[in-house]
């Protein structure tokens, strides 16, 4: 009598699990982040986490100087008049290179031919290091 019980209840759950629908949809992919595609409302939230776990803060605006700001803004002009004074000098109306020493405070500036080639050594006063640049002559 158990077993036929236990059939019973075997054939009902077979009856059950094979008779029933399944009822499945296709697996897709969606991003979340809108710059990706994703759903444009959650813009919001994304640069809200962002920007709690950014931990840089910008100056306050008061601490900015303004005459530190146009100082340094002259001095950037200044140089960059001196830098083209420079490069006048050294190079011709006609794009030929002076040959000759040139000396800037920081770094001595030695133009020289070499057969075929120009060949400009830059040497740092201050650390001694030598840069070496050859240019092909084209003269």
């Amino acid at each position: 009598m158990k077993k036929k019980i236990l059939q019973a209840i075997g054939a009902m759950l077979a009856v059950g699990f094979l008779g029933s629908q399944v009822w499945a949809g296709e697996m897709a992919y969606a991003p979340v982040n809108p710059n990706f595609g994703g759903n444009p409302f959650n813009a919001t939230p994304l640069l809200s986490n962002a920007g709690a776990q950014n931990g840089f803060e910008a100056p306050p605006r008061e601490s900015r100087n303004s005459a530190a700001d146009f100082a340094e803004r002259l001095d950037r002009a200044i140089l960059s008049r001196l830098s083209r004074s420079i490069t006048n000098n050294i190079v011709n109306d006609d794009g030929s290179f002076e040959v000759g020493t040139f000396v800037t405070g920081v770094n001595t500036i030695v133009v020289e031919e070499a057969g075929n080639e120009l060949i400009v050594t830059i040497t740092n006063n201050a650390t001694g290091e030598i840069s070496v640049i050859r240019v092909p002559n084209l003269n």
